[in-house]
């Protein structure tokens, strides 16, 4: 699973986001998009991913305190 924050369509953004299943085309990758959503479900937790990738979009969404401090709120129970 990637996680990721929508920021603007730049494409080295797009590009660094999508290389995963443009260069890893054998397995699957789930991308979740945290500025989409209102709350995350815990059923998400019943979906056996190998890993989950944290994209830089949404972690740089902690140089905006009052940005991260909603999406804190969504992801800190559940990853």
């Amino acid at each position: 699973m990637v996680v990721y924050a929508k920021s603007g369509g730049r494409k080295t953004i797009q590009d660094s986001l999508y290389c995963f299943r443009r260069y890893v085309p054998k397995h699957s990758f789930f991308y979740f998009n945290i500025d989409s959503c209102c709350a995350i479900d815990k059923l998400i937790t019943y979906v056996p991913f190998d890993g989950i990738i944290f994209h830089y979009s949404f972690l740089s969404q902690r140089y905006a305190p009052s940005k991260w401090e909603k999406i804190y709120k969504k992801v800190k129970n559940i990853f």
